[in-house]
C-alpha cells in the first residue's frame, strides 16, 4: 500500500501553527507530534506524510518544526514552563536529592 503524500497549504500550516502552544525546545509538557496537528487540520488519515511550503515556527520560541517534532496543543496548555535543559537537569538532580533527605 502507498502511503499518500500531501502539499500542505501556507493557510493549513499557519493553521496547525495556531493550535500549537510550545514545542520540545521550550516546554517540557509535549504531547504529540506536529505530524499528528497537520493529520487533524488536514483531515486526513495518520500514515499521510507531508510537504511543507515553508519551515514551521514554534510560536513560543520561533525554534524551526519539523513533522516529526513533539508539540503541546495550545488547548491542553493550562500553564506553559520554559525551561533550559540545564534547569531540567538541575530539576532532576533536586529532586533525587530531595527524596534521599526525607528518607
Amino acid at each position: 500500500m502507498d502511503i499518500p503524500v500531501v502539499a500542505v497549504s501556507i493557510k493549513s500550516l499557519f493553521k496547525a501553527e495556531h493550535q500549537i502552544a510550545g514545542c520540545s525546545n521550550c516546554t517540557d509538557r509535549v504531547s504529540v507530534s506536529f505530524e499528528r496537528v497537520l493529520d487533524a487540520v488536514t483531515d486526513r488519515p495518520e500514515n499521510t506524510k507531508y510537504v511543507l511550503p515553508a519551515m514551521a515556527i514554534c510560536p513560543m520560541c520561533h525554534h524551526h518544526l519539523v513533522e516529526s517534532t513533539m508539540v503541546q496543543l495550545r488547548k491542553d496548555a493550562h500553564e506553559l514552563i520554559f525551561v533550559t535543559r540545564e534547569e531540567l537537569k538541575a530539576r532532576s538532580s533536586n529532586r533525587k536529592t530531595v527524596r534521599t533527605r526525607r528518607a
